[in-house]
């Protein structure tokens, strides 16, 4: 039997619950479900247009990136993090234990003012990936934005880390999530990861924004519920041919919500996106890496 839990707006999910809500009547999807993917050797004009269609007239607003040019210091990064976090003690210890839930380890903070000392390799793919959101700030909230915040002494950066997911088998139809559905609180997300097991509400499902607007607010007077399954989330990636590690998700938060009030020349998403994540191994020692990196005004 699947496992569900019920959502009322007003009310967060934990992480590791096995559903998001549940509905009273089914949802309807349209056609559209593919993710748009921006090549960045384009000109920041071409990338704009291609990001704002894809985060327009949605409930998961978000696109992927591709040819973004620092993927050795991706790999050199998860490749220290073993040593340097104990991943594979770390794992080990997962494989002997009845957790599902939590079996997840969150590492790797490349920001300043962190308890421990950042490798070289951590501060050069940050450097790469603050350049890049940077660059899609520019893109998405628009050049005179950028300039008055610079001049405010106020910047683009964001909170590096890494999350490893250790390869678990499936025990029955309960199976959770190890990361539960949420939207991310922050202006936007740069992600990277090495296997699938991200999922956000389908796209296609029609809902209105109002549901995930709501996602984890305290409400006063009646709340509406909207029923979501697990059967709701989907793989972004499922259409794309090459390796996942190719491409960098990017994904809006609740913060940019703000922004595209106030900004008239900034993309104008309906809401947040919802996701979770969901990672079975398909092979034995075959571990989940997952880089995001968390990007907001400071």
């Amino acid at each position: 039997m699947q496992r569900l839990v019920r959502l009322i707006p007003g009310m967060s999910l934990a992480a590791g619950a096995c559903a998001c809500a549940c509905a009273a009547a089914p949802m309807q999807k349209s056609s559209e479900n593919t993710l748009t993917i921006i090549d960045l050797r384009k000109s920041d004009d071409e990338i704009r247009k291609q990001a704002m269609r894809a985060l327009q007239n949605t409930v998961t607003p978000m696109f992927a990136v591709e040819n973004f040019g620092f993927e050795t210091w991706i790999e050199r990064v998860t490749r220290e993090a073993h040593s340097r976090y104990d991943l594979d003690e770390f794992a080990s210890n997962v494989a002997r234990s009845e957790a599902e839930a939590d079996s997840n380890i969150h590492v790797l903070h490349a920001v300043e003012g962190m308890s421990h000392e950042p490798s070289p390799a951590e501060l050069e793919l940050h450097k790469h990936m603050k350049a890049l959101a940077n660059r899609l700030a520019r893109v998405l909230l628009g050049e005179a934005y950028m300039r008055r915040i610079e001049e405010n002494g106020r910047k683009v950066d964001g909170r590096l880390s890494l999350r490893f997911y250790p390869d678990r088998e499936k025990k029955d139809s309960s199976f959770c999530p190890q990361l539960g559905s949420h939207v991310d609180g922050n202006l936007f997300t740069i992600l990277h990861s090495d296997q699938r097991g991200i999922e956000v509400l389908d796209p296609s499902l029609d809902i209105p924004p109002e549901a995930i607007l709501s996602h984890g607010m305290p409400m006063i007077g009646e709340a509406k519920e909207f029923e979501i399954t697990s059967d709701h989330f989907v793989d972004p990636f499922a259409e794309c041919s090459r390796p996942i590690a190719d491409y960098l998700l990017v994904t809006v938060g609740n913060s940019f919500l703000r922004l595209r009030d106030e900004e008239e020349a900034a993309a104008k998403p309906l809401c947040g996106v919802l996701h979770r994540v969901n990672y079975e191994a398909k092979t034995r020692g075959m571990h989940r890496h997952s880089i995001p990196y968390l990007v907001d005004i400071f």
